[in-house]
């Protein structure tokens, strides 16, 4: 599966990424000369980090263009490095 994330600038350090399947949703929230980054997680590596807690997966209303799409918060610094190192920039 192949989730998206603007990057702001402010991401070292944290315990908790939010991703989202809808790469316009993602670029809105690109700031500070970010880029939209692409991360490509197998679907039974989701559903093992869901299982085990380290993943909440709900509906999302995007604040700027109303878009509903899914989105997905990984929780834990370990988890969240370990995605990150999956990024990509996407064109």
């Amino acid at each position: 599966m192949t989730l998206f994330r603007g990057t702001t600038g402010s991401e070292s350090g944290s315990s908790l990424l939010f991703l989202t399947d809808d790469a316009v949703v993602a670029s809105s929230y690109i700031k500070n000369g970010g880029q939209l980054m692409k991360y490509d997680i197998s679907n039974s590596g989701l559903y093992q980090l869901k299982y085990t807690g380290k993943l909440d997966i709900y509906k999302g209303i995007n604040q700027g263009s109303n878009i509903i799409s899914t989105e997905y918060k990984f929780m834990g610094k370990d988890i969240v490095n370990a995605v990150n190192k999956l990024a990509t920039p996407h064109p």
